[in-house]
């Protein structure tokens, strides 16, 4: 993503301790540690790239890891961003920090200020939703004020999904789903507990009937075989369902409202669409893609201000 550089390895195929990278970089510019200079990737590395007139530099973070996400999520490992102070979820990976999860609170920085709880992403350490750790996902759709409705994007869903989010576009932020996954996946698991907003509205804010709905669903694909035919590596709203090269899809049809404040558990088998190779599941050729959201339909901005989602305790099982 913007700031992190995660390669996945073969497990025995390279020496991870000793390991020289190549890079492209703009004419003028400068990087530190150089090209060719031999590192220890057993712990992650940072680059810093110099603008030509040395006014202007970047760090990045760069890891080697050899296994793929995890199969069991229980947001105990976030920080907060260090201007706007929402909230970003992380996870480790072979000791190693992965950006596994993002969202779209960044986008959301120039309503929301230095305020925690005025993001539609955060956490809660809230005793009654806790099924495991010190900690579980909130999700909260928000209203996104006279901008918001400025631009027909009245609201914000709380959302958290695998991958990352590019908002420098505000007009059409993009949604880049999946990370690499070399296990299986059979079943999606997880506890919920999800209260719809008072009041439906349409991408004009104006009220419409019906109830608010939230989203869960994981999807496995083929991520090599997409980058060889179309360039891209990754899935994002316009064919997260839809794509070809999708393997398998766990996605409930509806999440009922949550009577009280207990948490509810819930199971959503994969369903496969076609076949799927052991060697390029063991190569990190498939991209695992998990996905929550307080508004079911809010990447069109329609549904309802103070929906409110909250998971703990997501887990996939694996064949």
């Amino acid at each position: 993503n913007n700031r992190n550089v995660v390669l996945y390895i073969k497990p025995g195929k390279v020496r991870v301790d000793s390991m020289a990278l190549a890079f492209k970089i703009t004419n003028g510019a400068h990087i530190s540690p150089g090209e060719g200079e031999v590192q220890d990737f057993r712990a992650p590395v940072v680059y810093t790239v110099s603008a030509a007139d040395g006014k202007f530099q970047k760090r990045y973070v760069v890891s080697m890891v050899e296994s793929s996400l995890p199969s069991v999520f229980d947001f105990e490992y976030f920080q907060f961003d260090e201007d706007s102070q929402y909230v970003d979820f992380y996870e480790t990976i072979a000791d190693v920090r992965q950006e596994a999860w993002a969202s779209g609170n960044s986008a959301f920085s120039f309503i929301a200020g230095e305020d925690p709880k005025a993001y539609p992403t955060q956490v809660t350490d809230e005793a009654n939703h806790l099924v495991h750790g010190q900690h579980a996902l909130l999700l909260e759709t928000k209203s996104s004020g006279f901008m918001g409705g400025l631009l027909k994007m009245p609201i914000a869903a709380g959302n958290l999904f695998i991958g990352s989010f590019d908002g420098s576009n505000l007009l059409h932020p993009l949604t880049k789903f999946g990370l690499p996954y070399n296990q299986v996946p059979q079943k999606l698991t997880g506890y919920y507990n999800y209260k719809p907003g008072a009041q439906m509205t349409d991408k004009n804010g104006d009220p419409i009937s019906g109830i608010d709905e939230c989203d869960i669903y994981a999807v496995w694909y083929d991520r090599a075989a997409l980058h060889i035919e179309t360039g891209k590596n990754y899935l994002d709203d316009s064919d997260v369902f839809t794509s070809p090269y999708i393997l398998g899809l766990a996605k409930l049809n509806k999440l009922e409202p949550s009577v009280g404040d207990a948490m509810e558990r819930f199971e959503i088998p994969f369903s496969y669409s076609r076949n799927y190779l052991a060697d390029e599941v063991l190569g990190f050729g498939y991209n695992l893609a998990i996905v929550m959201s307080s508004s079911k339909n809010g990447g069109t901005f329609v549904g309802a201000v103070g929906s409110r989602l909250i998971v703990d305790y997501l887990t996939v099982e694996n064949k």
